[in-house]
């Protein structure tokens, strides 16, 4: 377990996670593929919120806590349309030196940490940060 990145990863959260839109349920894509026909309209209202208060645009990123941590430790990762979770799940465990974890038959996410399911609905960087904090306390990151 990286703590100083982790710990650098919960203060960026903590700040609100700056330059990008935060939904648990978005890997690492541009706002406007996320707001785009093919999106959730679901997670839309989150999002554009945080458009307007953050003054971003369609071409910056949306992620969650796995994305944002490709995004913060190497945003020259690139971002695609289509990317393989999995890779960047893998990405995200290696740049905090997390294992990786399997899950359920219907959910297979890295760590729980990334899992969108166990955090709390429209979950927002500052609940992702207590999360993080938990996880380097060794306790469960969505309790």
């Amino acid at each position: 377990m990286n703590i100083d990145r982790l710990s650098t990863l919960a203060a960026w959260l903590e700040d609100g996670a700056p330059g990008v839109a935060f939904n648990m349920f978005t890997f690492r894509h541009t706002i406007g593929t996320v707001l785009g026909p093919e999106g959730d309209p679901c997670d839309a209202p989150m999002i554009k919120r945080q458009v307007a208060a953050k003054g971003l645009s369609l071409s910056d990123i949306c992620c969650g806590l796995d994305g944002a941590t490709v995004q913060l430790f190497l945003p020259e990762y690139p971002v695609s349309q289509s990317q393989d979770y999995g890779q960047l799940q893998d990405l995200a465990l290696n740049l905090l030196g997390l294992p990786r974890m399997r899950k359920g038959p219907t959910w297979d996410c890295g760590h729980d940490l990334f899992d969108p399911s166990h955090a709390p609905p429209d979950c927002s960087p500052e609940q992702a940060a207590k999360a993080v904090r938990r996880l380097i306390a060794g306790q469960d990151p969505w309790i």
